[in-house]
């Protein structure tokens, strides 16, 4: 029986913003296309598209987040997917903007913390640690070097370029036996295990499935699934992520805007 659970997400926010259009000429004033927006869609990111995946798969989702939006702008080619510029505005969050332990947080009330850190400074490694230490279920998505800070984490999931950043660490700690590294169509690794990708996947957008991959991971588990079983559906998630146009996610396909889906945020200043 699918049981919905109360999720307290922590993490850096953005929000995605995709404008499609074309571009069939060339500057005359530069050697630069001309692009033509036709349509623009706006998602939230980073931690908010963690909380939306949850929120899509049915249960109750709190986030803590930064009050300053970093925001992605994409320009991307209707017809061909090809991304002709990215634009990030208030990429770094500011020190007033971040992470404040608050007493009234009740950490026991959920069921599972999920700490999603882009590096941007929202989080430290000393709050994880210390938020790690407040519960018995935290899985943890991170940028920063892994390090004994995380050593109170359930649950680890990197991908293999931020896994090499930190793999003389790896190589001597117990991290790595709860330790998932993605690895984009080679599929991921967890222990000894290799889950490949069996198929041909028509990948049209990566942007967002790091964040569904966490989601559904977090959501197999929370209903009592094994490591390898949840594993396996995150990845399957991930791989239909993959296909859609933008940040998509995984319970809402037909859903444009994600700001649609999901109950509760709120920023901790």
């Amino acid at each position: 029986m699918y049981l919905s659970k109360k999720i307290l997400v922590i993490g850096d926010f953005c929000i995605d913003k995709f404008v499609y259009g074309s571009s069939n000429r060339i500057n005359p004033e530069a050697p630069v296309p001309i692009f033509n927006p036709s349509e623009t869609i706006e998602n939230y990111g980073m931690s908010g598209n963690v909380a939306a995946n949850l929120s899509s798969l049915g249960h109750k989702i709190d986030l803590i987040c930064n009050k300053n939006k970093i925001k992605k702008t994409r320009y991307v080619d209707t017809e061909s997917n090809h991304m002709h510029l990215r634009v990030d505005e208030n990429d770094i969050v500011l020190e007033k903007d971040s992470y404040k332990e608050n007493n009234s947080i009740v950490f026991d009330s959920y069921d599972a913390v999920v700490l999603t850190d882009h590096d941007k400074g929202f989080i430290s490694k000393k709050d994880i640690k210390k938020i790690s230490s407040k519960h018995k279920l935290v899985f943890l998505q991170s940028n920063k070097l892994i390090g004994d800070w995380a050593k109170d984490v359930d649950y680890i999931k990197i991908n293999m370029k931020e896994f090499l950043r930190s793999e003389d660490f790896f190589r001597s700690s117990s991290l790595i036996s709860k330790t998932i590294i993605t690895d984009g169509a080679n599929g991921c690794f967890f222990n000894n295990d290799h889950f490949k990708i069996n198929k041909t996947v028509v990948t049209r957008d990566l942007s967002g499935a790091g964040d569904t991959f966490l989601a559904v991971f977090v959501d197999s588990i929370l209903n009592d699934d094994n490591v390898n079983d949840s594993i396996i559906k995150a990845q399957n998630a991930a791989i239909e992520i993959v296909q859609q146009r933008g940040v998509a996610t995984i319970g809402n396909f037909g859903e444009k805007n994600s700001k649609k889906i999901w109950t509760n945020y709120y920023c901790l200043l």
